[in-house]
């Protein structure tokens, strides 16, 4: 029988080197992501955001962390449940910055994951609001202002999420196409804003509109001349298309123009007495748009926009089409009533009031409708009240419809994609947080990094989720914090360009970025290999693209299997670590942290450091040990314990029997 030997003699091989064989005695295969040269101190971890920071920092440091990140969930006032930055006075926060020193490790800050997007859009109203965007901004002052205090610098993470856009709208094209749902690309919903009011109008690809059928060149062409190279032209001799719009002299009206716009011409049915209707397409509207040389979504809106500005229009025209004749026979009824006064002084006879009131100008229809038996002058006085109770409505009316119409001509002329609106908000709340980031930089003490912004990638289906976005935002957040420096602190350009990339710089999460792997569209006759391959290559390439256009500095490792962001200790989902990893360590990124989810708090940091060979100090320097060799070796192995700690160590004064104490 072979037993098993679970011991070993404490006076023999020490230091084995690592190999491949003694490896997989504690650890699968397969568990193996990577032989990573990165330390303990550059694969950090989070601080339970459940627990009191200061505690939490404490737990992370018994563990063997060299860099942790708080984590604060809580927003506005804070609660026992959910802590803020300010739930931490002066003393917690220089007790934190104390133990990051003796410990020589470095720690960061996480601003509250409750805020996402800093665009100001709000959810509720479906516009984009400032006092809200003031109050996120708020949220992120008070995590640098707590990072100066209490840490060592460096990030100050924010999610992004600043506004919902459509996958297949977005990313819909090209060699790697994606989409969030069956059929989205038909029912994508597209979105355009009024840039004076920051509401944002929805539009639904699969959208049917209706309105009246103009006249165009094409249906009067049989009446319209052409010029020597043979195109139509109007009267006035432009040129013109077979779509073109004319008004009632034949001439061209330029779309898009309201004063134009008015001058068509509705097609009549005389059989039906009624003015024909025809029903348009997104893609008839597209068309058009791609005419214009306008997004499709920012033509339907100011189309809908100028639609109704012309309908107001016509009620003012309506309502004041008879103001001039009601004026005339107001001054007629205020000249008759003065007639009315002199024929009572000239004590004219009853019987010829009526040829006299004719006589002196007032109006036939009033005199023959004046009853016999009442006075005169009572009866033309109720006239003239009358009538200007008519033209008080006709001023309220027409003028309140031209006034509506003038309101939404501006807003036609307004109207932007919500990317063109919404980036720059994004971008001036982090250029307003950047400037805080450098202000607090400079006056805090015993820093080891600069304080900078780190907005970071979140959910697919917001913008900001994706590699291209992230650069968007921030080489825009950048360009607003240079134009604000140069502004309002006098900084010279050069200098305002270099402490922009040393305040604002994205946080990449290969977890969130994983989650696209469920919008990719599969390539047909392609297995789940080959599929995974070519997902993994086109994020990696993205990443690298990212680092090469020097917006990296923060990164977040954690996995899943591209659904949710569980969490998952590296390794266990099919996020591409290995090549993450790689690619970190080549463009020189070290500032990395491990993020914890439900189920691994204590256990994901460890488990990640021995899935990437992360190298640990022993007493034998000349061939250095990977966190491999001591992690979870108690029993079975070629040598005693060398990292023990937390509940495994007896006690404080525990010693080996050579007298040397545990590290």
């Amino acid at each position: 029988m072979e037993y098993i030997q679970y011991t070993h003699p404490l006076d023999r091989k020490y230091h084995l080197p690592e190999t491949e064989d003694s490896r997989n005695n504690y650890m699968h295969e397969e568990q193996h992501i990577h032989d990573s040269s990165m330390t303990p101190q550059e694969l950090g971890t989070t601080a339970n955001p459940f627990q009191h920071q200061l505690q939490a920092l404490q737990a992370k440091i018994r563990e063997g962390a060299g860099k942790v990140e708080f984590v604060f969930f809580g927003k506005g006032k804070g609660s026992s449940q959910q802590f803020t930055p300010e739930s931490f006075g002066k003393a917690e926060r220089e007790d934190m910055k104390y133990l990051a020193k003796i410990n020589k490790m470095k720690t960061s800050t996480h601003a509250t994951p409750g805020i996402q997007g800093y665009s100001g859009f709000n959810t509720q109203t479906g516009s984009f609001d400032d006092q809200l965007r003031q109050q996120n901004l708020k949220e992120i002052n008070k995590a640098i202002d707590f990072a100066a205090d209490a840490t060592t610098g460096g990030a100050v993470v924010v999610h992004t999420g600043e506004w919902q856009r459509s996958i297949s709208e977005a990313f819909g094209t090209g060699t790697n196409k994606f989409k969030e749902f069956e059929g989205e690309e038909k029912q994508a919903t597209i979105m355009a804003v009024d840039s004076l009011t920051g509401k944002v109008n929805a539009i639904k690809k699969d959208q049917i509109y209706y309105e009246p059928e103009f006249i165009t060149a094409n249906d009067v062409k049989d009446r319209l001349s052409r010029n020597s190279s043979g195109h139509l032209i109007d009267a006035k001799g432009k040129v013109l298309k077979d779509d073109d719009w004319l008004d009632i002299n034949n001439n061209k009206i330029s779309k898009l123009d309201p004063k134009g716009m008015f001058e068509r011409v509705p097609k009549f049915e005389r059989e039906t007495t009624e003015f024909k209707v025809k029903e348009l397409t997104f893609e008839d509207m597209q068309k058009r748009a791609e005419e214009l040389g306008l997004a499709p979504e920012v033509y339907i809106t100011k189309n809908q926009f100028l639609n109704e500005s012309l309908k107001a229009k016509s009620q003012s025209i309506f309502y004041g089409r008879d103001y001039d004749s009601h004026e005339r026979e107001r001054k007629n009824l205020i000249k008759t009533i003065e007639n009315v006064k002199k024929m009572k002084e000239k004590h004219i006879p009853k019987e010829r009031w009526k040829d006299y009131l004719i006589d002196t100008g007032a109006s036939r229809s009033h005199v023959f409708g004046m009853p016999d038996k009442m006075d005169p002058e009572d009866y033309f006085k109720q006239q003239l009240h009358r009538m200007e109770d008519s033209m008080r409505h006709i001023h309220e009316s027409s003028a309140v419809a031209d006034a509506q119409s003038t309101e939404l001509r501006k807003k036609a002329e307004a109207v932007q994609t919500v990317e063109e609106y919404a980036l720059k908000k994004t971008a001036d709340t982090f250029s307003k947080a950047a400037i805080r980031a450098w202000q607090q930089t400079k006056m805090a003490k015993d820093l080891e990094d600069d304080v900078y912004i780190a907005p970071e990638n979140y959910l697919p289906q917001e913008f900001g989720g994706h590699p291209q976005e992230m650069v968007k935002i921030v080489e825009a957040s950048r360009n607003s914090f240079v134009d604000r420096m140069r502004k309002q602190h006098k900084v010279s350009r050069e200098q305002a360009t270099k402490l922009a990339k040393k305040h604002i710089k994205s946080t990449i999460d290969i977890g969130h970025f994983n989650l696209w792997r469920q919008h990719f569209e599969r390539n047909p006759g392609e297995n789940q290999e080959q599929f995974d391959k070519r997902f993994n290559t086109w994020l990696i390439g993205e990443i690298k693209t990212m680092s090469r256009k020097g917006v990296l500095g923060h990164v977040h490792m954690s996995d899943n299997f591209g659904y949710d962001d569980e969490h998952l200790t590296i390794g266990e989902g099919n996020a591409p670590i290995k090549e993450f990893v790689a690619l970190m360590e080549k463009e020189g990124i070290k500032d990395i942290v491990i993020e914890t989810g439900s189920f691994n708090p204590t256990t994901a940091m460890h488990d990640s450091w021995s899935r990437l060979g992360t190298k640990v100090y022993g007493i034998h320097t000349m061939n250095p040990r990977s966190f491999s060799q001591v992690h979870g070796q108690h029993m079975g192995y070629n040598a005693p314990p060398f990292y023990i700690v937390g509940a495994y160590a007896p006690s404080n004064d525990f010693k080996l029997w050579s007298e040397v104490p545990l590290e």
